[in-house]
C-alpha cells in the first residue's frame, strides 16, 4: 500500500469506528430502558408494599406488584423514546464538547498529557538531538517541522497528534531521550511520522472523543453512588426507598459505562494494533535501519518503567503512543485488550532471528554516545554530499517517482536532508529557531527589489512591528540573499515551530503585515501567494479554531474548471522549448485527468483568487483521487525535461495544501 491507500484505509477505519460505536450506543440505550423500568419497579413496588402493609391488605393485592405487571405498565413508547433521546443526547453532547476541546489539534493533546514544548534553542544535548532528528525527517518528508513536546515520564514512549500535518506535534518522554541512542530515536520518530502520513492522527482523536461519551455514563453512575452512599440517615422510609432506587440506577449506569468502555477498548485495540504493525514496518522502510526501532522496543522490554505513562489522561489516550501506555498483563484476555501488540511480536516482525533478550538499560546509561560531528551527515552514512546529488530535470521518471513516494520518503531523502541541514548556514538555521528572527526571515522574503516600494514596506514594519524586527532583518539580509531560491520552501518549513510560539495577537498582526507587504507593489506574484498560503495552512490552526476538512469529491469530474486553472498556472510557470507551445504542455497534463479536452486559460485571464478557490476544493478530495492530480501537474512540469524552480515550488505547496507531503529531491541543476 502507498500513502494514498493508507489514507483511504484510515478513512474507512473511521467509518467502521462510527458503525461499531453506533451499535454500542444502541445497546446502551436498550439496556438503559430496561434498567430504568426495573428501577421504577423497585421504587413503586416498595411504596405500594408499605401502603398495603399499613392497610393490612398485602395478601390480597401483592400480585399487583409483580415484575411483569410493572414492566407492562412502564413499557410506554413515549417513555422509551424520551429515555433513548436523553441517552443519545447526553453521549452526543459530551462527544461534541470533547471534540471541540480537541479542535486545537496536537498542542492540546500534548498539554493534556503534561507535555512541555522543547525550546528550539535548548542547550540540553538529548533535547538538541531529538530536535535535529525531527527536523531531518520533516525536511526529508516535505512537511513543516512539528513542535516537539517533552513528557515528564520515566517510561520510554512517544506519540504524534493532530488533525493534519499543519497542527501535528511530536511528543517524547524523558525516559525515551534519556535511554535511547540516536538510531533508536530515529526509529521511534520515523514510526510516529508514519502515523502522521497514514491518517492515523485524526482517527486517534476521533477515538478519544467517542470514548469520552461512553465514559461519561459510567462517571455519572459513580457520582450517584458516591453522593447517595454518604447519606446514611434517612428521615423516612420513602426517602430511603427513593435513595435506594437512585443507588440502583447509579450502579446500573456504572455497569453501562463499563460495558461501553469494554466495547470501546476492543475497537480501540483492534484499530490501533494493526496500525502499529504498519508504522513499525514504515519506520524500517524510512530509515533502512531495523536495529533502530527494534533497539527501542528491546529497551522498553528491559526497562524498569517499560513504556508506561502516569499522566491522568494517559488511559483515554493510550492508543496514541509508541508503546503500551497502561499496564496490561501480557497474557490471555488482558493482552487482547491492549492497544499495542506484544513487544515480542513487534520485534520478531522486524528481526525474525531475534534471540529473545531485551536490553537492560537505565536512563543514566544513555547510549547517545556523541552528537553528530562536523562533516557527518547528521547520523546517516558519511557519504559525501556530492555523491548524493541528483539532477531534477533528468527525466519524467524522477518527479513521477517522487509523487509515488509521497508520504513514504526513502533513505536517500533522509541522507539529502541530513546533508542539507549540515551544509545550511548555521547562523541562518539558528535564527529560524527564534520567533522574532523567524518573522524577520519571512518579511525579508517579501521585500520588493524596487527601492521606493521597499522603503514603504520597511516604514510599515517600523510602525506595526516589534522594534527588534528591523534589526533581525538587517542581520539576516545577506544570508537570505545568499540562499538558493530552490531552498525557500525548506527554510519556510524550518521556521514553523518558532512561528507557532507567537501569541494570538502577534499572529494576527504578523499575517496582517504579510498581506500589506504582498500588496505593496499592487501586484501579487505566484511566490507571494505560495508563501501566504503556506503560512495560513501551517499556522492558523495554532491560533484560531479551524474547521476540519472532510473528503467530498470522489473524482475530479466536478472540478474540471479548477483542474484547468491549476494546470494553467503550472504550465505558465515553466518555459517550453521552441518545439512546444504552452497549449501542448497543458494538454499532456490535462489528458491524464480523463476530463476531455480544453484550452489553457489565457495568461492574462488568470487570477490568483481563482487558484485559491480551486485549492479549497482540492483540499476536499478523497485520498485515492489526489495522486492523479499531482501526476498531471508533474507531466506539465517535466514536459520539456526540466523542472523550473517556480514550478517545483508550486507543486510542493499544492501537495502540502492537500496534505500530501512530498519527499525531498535534490534540486541542483534545476532550471
Amino acid at each position: 500500500m502507498n500513502f494514498f491507500e493508507h489514507q483511504d484505509a484510515a478513512r474507512k477505519s473511521t467509518r467502521l469506528l462510527v458503525l461499531l460505536f453506533s451499535l454500542a450506543v444502541l445497546s446502551i440505550v436498550a439496556v438503559t430502558n430496561v434498567v430504568l423500568i426495573f428501577a421504577l419497579w423497585v421504587f413503586d413496588a416498595s411504596i405500594i408494599s408499605n401502603e398495603m402493609h399499613q392497610q393490612a391488605q398485602i395478601n390480597q393485592n401483592w400480585q399487583q406488584t409483580d415484575l411483569l405487571y410493572f414492566l407492562l405498565n412502564y413499557l410506554d413508547l413515549h417513555v422509551v423514546a424520551w429515555v433513548s433521546l436523553a441517552v443519545v443526547g447526553v453521549i452526543g453532547f459530551v462527544i461534541l464538547l470533547n471534540r471541540s476541546e480537541l479542535s486545537g489539534g496536537g498542542k492540546v493533546i500534548a498539554e493534556r498529557l503534561g507535555g512541555k514544548k522543547i525550546a528550539l534553542d535548548t542547550t540540553n544535548l538529548h533535547e538538541r538531538i531529538i530536535l535535529n532528528v525531527v527536523e531531518e525527517m520533516s525536511i526529508a518528508s516535505g512537511i513543516a517541522v512539528p513542535p516537539v513536546y517533552l513528557l515528564p515520564e520515566k517510561g520510554i514512549n512517544a506519540f504524534a497528534a493532530g488533525f493534519e500535518t499543519g497542527d501535528a506535534v511530536i511528543g517524547i518522554s524523558q525516559g525515551a531521550i534519556d535511554s535511547l541512542n540516536r538510531d533508536e530515536l530515529q526509529g521511534v520518530v520515523a514510526h510516529e511520522f508514519s502515523h502522521i502520513f497514514n491518517g492515523d492522527m485524526r482517527l486517534n482523536i476521533n477515538l478519544i472523543a467517542v470514548l469520552s461519551g461512553i465514559l461519561f455514563i459510567g462517571n455519572t453512575g459513580w457520582f450517584f453512588i458516591r453522593g447517595l452512599g454518604n447519606g446514611r440517615r434517612y428521615r423516612n422510609s420513602s426517602s430511603r426507598d427513593f435513595s435506594t432506587a437512585l443507588m440502583i440506577l447509579g450502579l446500573a449506569l456504572v455497569i453501562l459505562g463499563a460495558l461501553g468502555t469494554f466495547f470501546g477498548n476492543l475497537i480501540k485495540a483492534a484499530v490501533s494494533r494493526q496500525r502499529e504493525f504498519l508504522a513499525d514496518a514504515s519506520a524500517v522502510q524510512f530509515t533502512r535501519n531495523p536495529e533502530g526501532i527494534a533497539g527501542a522496543l528491546k529497551k522498553i522490554g528491559g526497562s524498569l518503567y517499560g513504556s508506561y505513562m502516569l499522566a491522568s489522561h494517559a488511559k483515554e489516550m493510550s492508543h496514541l503512543f509508541f508503546g503500551n501506555a497502561i499496564n496490561h498483563l501480557n497474557v490471555g484476555f488482558s493482552s487482547f485488550m491492549a492497544t499495542h501488540p506484544p513487544l515480542e511480536e513487534r520485534i520478531r516482525r522486524i528481526q525474525p532471528r531475534w534471540d529473545g533478550k531485551f536490553i537492560r538499560t537505565a536512563p543514566e546509561q544513555n547510549q547517545l554516545r556523541s552528537a553528530p560531528t562536523q562533516g557527518a551527515v547528521s547520523g546517516f552514512s558519511n557519504e559525501s554530499p556530492a555523491s548524493q546529488h541528483k539532477i531534477a530535470g533528468a527525466g519524467i521518471k524522477n518527479l513521477a517517482s517522487t509523487i509515488e513516494n509521497v508520504g513514504q520518503p526513502d533513505i536517500s531523502s533522509y541522507q539529502q536532508a541530513g546533508s542539507y541541514l549540515q551544509t545550511l548556514d548555521q547562523a541562518l538555521r539558528s535564527s529560524l529557531h527564534e520567533t522574532q528572527s523567524a518573522k524577520a526571515f519571512i518579511y525579508l522574503l517579501l521585500l520588493d527589489q524596487g527601492s521606493q516600494c521597499r522603503k514603504q514596506q520597511l516604514e510599515h514594519l517600523e510602525k506595526h512591528e516589534n522594534a527588534d524586527i528591523l534589526m533581525h532583518m538587517r542581520s539576516l539580509e545577506s544570508q537570505v540573499s545568499a540562499s538558493p531560491h530552490q531552498e525557500r520552501i525548506n527554510l519556510i518549513e524550518l521556521s514553523m515551530p518558532a512561528l507557532k510560539e507567537m501569541t494570538k495577537d502577534e499572529y494576527d498582526r504578523f499575517v496582517s503585515n504579510v498581506v500589506v507587504l504582498v500588496k505593496a507593489d499592487n501586484e501579487i506574484t505566484l511566490f507571494e501567494w505560495l508563501l501566504h498560503s503556506l503560512l495560513i495552512h501551517y499556522l492558523k490552526s495554532s491560533f484560531h479554531k479551524v474547521k476540519v476538512k472532510h473528503p467530498k469529491y470522489r473524482s475530479l469530474s466536478k472540478l474540471r474548471n479548477e483542474c484547468r486553472i491549476l494546470l494553467s498556472y503550472i504550465t505558465y510557470a515553466g518555459n517550453p522549448d521552441n518545439q512546444q507551445s504552452y497549449q501542448d504542455v497543458f494538454n499532456m497534463g490535462f489528458e491524464m485527468l480523463d476530463l476531455g479536452s480544453t484550452v489553457i486559460v489565457p495568461q492574462a485571464q488568470l487570477q490568483l483568487s481563482d487558484l485559491n478557490k480551486a485549492m479549497l476544493h482540492f483540499s476536499h478530495l478523497f485520498p485515492l483521487v489526489k495522486p492523479r492530480l499531482l501526476k498531471a501537474c508533474a507531466l506539465c512540469i517535466q514536459a520539456d525535461g526540466d523542472v523550473g524552480i517556480d514550478q517545483y515550488e508550486l507543486l510542493r505547496v499544492v501537495a502540502a495544501l492537500i496534505d500530501c507531503p512530498m519527499p525531498l529531491i535534490e534540486l541542483e541543476g534545476v532550471a
